[in-house]
């Protein structure tokens, strides 16, 4: 079997994120804001002694004293939640170390975007 390339990965992680914006947009997702979190763990057995392990994450709004969403998330997709974090954190701080934003070339859509 052949291991993909590294810009064999990146080309399909483009695809990936492309199609993932298109769906947002299709259905309307608007952003939220939450400015706080409730995590649980939740255990599950069943009767042969097998065990399944779950986070529970709660995004809250805390002004509003309002829940946001409510997700579920096996301990194998919690893992890799915490090293996305991780990494975005780590490139993020980065950046505000430097104390510059950096220059991204506009996209057509971001062009035409306005803000209030």
């Amino acid at each position: 079997m052949n291991t993909p390339d590294e810009s064999e990965i990146r080309k399909h992680m483009e695809s990936v994120t492309n199609e993932l914006n298109e769906n947002i947009k299709r259905i309307g997702m608007q952003p939220v804001f939450a400015d706080s979190i409730s995590i649980a763990t939740r255990i599950k057995g069943n009767k042969k002694g097998e065990m399944q392990g779950f986070l529970e994450i709660i995004f809250m709004d805390s002004t509003k004293n309002q829940p946001l969403g409510r997700f579920i998330l096996d301990n194998f997709t919690a893992g890799d939640l915490d090293r996305v974090l991780q990494d975005s954190l780590k490139k993020l701080n980065e950046i505000l170390k430097k104390k510059k934003i950096p220059q991204q070339p506009q996209t057509k859509e971001q062009q035409q975007s306005s803000y209030r």
